[in-house]
């Protein structure tokens, strides 16, 4: 197994969102101007950590990032993104390497 940690920028592209406010949820409007309406593009930065494991011939890896959202995504307060992502990626190896170069 290894330990590894990551550091750098994070870009987001909103395609659809809500807004949930007590207990009503409505569609996010994305648009450059006009109330109650977000912006698409997102700008961060994001650190993390990990650790991979081997099981036999396949690696196992545990993920886990903090982004902090640089721009205010809302055009009438400010709103900034901030979350946590947790992941789990399994690896196996290929059986033949698909971009090796065959030599005759």
């Amino acid at each position: 197994g290894s330990f590894y940690v990551d550091a750098g920028p994070a870009i987001a592209y909103n395609l659809y969102g809500t807004r949930k406010m007590s207990s009503t949820t409505t569609s996010v409007s994305f648009s450059k101007k006009g109330n109650s309406s977000f912006k698409r593009l997102d700008t961060g930065l994001q650190l993390g950590a990990g650790y991979m494991f081997r099981i036999k011939q396949k690696k196992l890896a545990l993920d886990i990032r903090y982004t902090h959202g640089l721009r205010n995504i809302s055009n009438d307060s400010e709103i900034f993104n901030r979350y946590l992502n947790v992941s789990l990626y399994i690896f196996k190896p290929w059986k033949t390497n698909p971009f090796a170069w065959k030599r005759n």
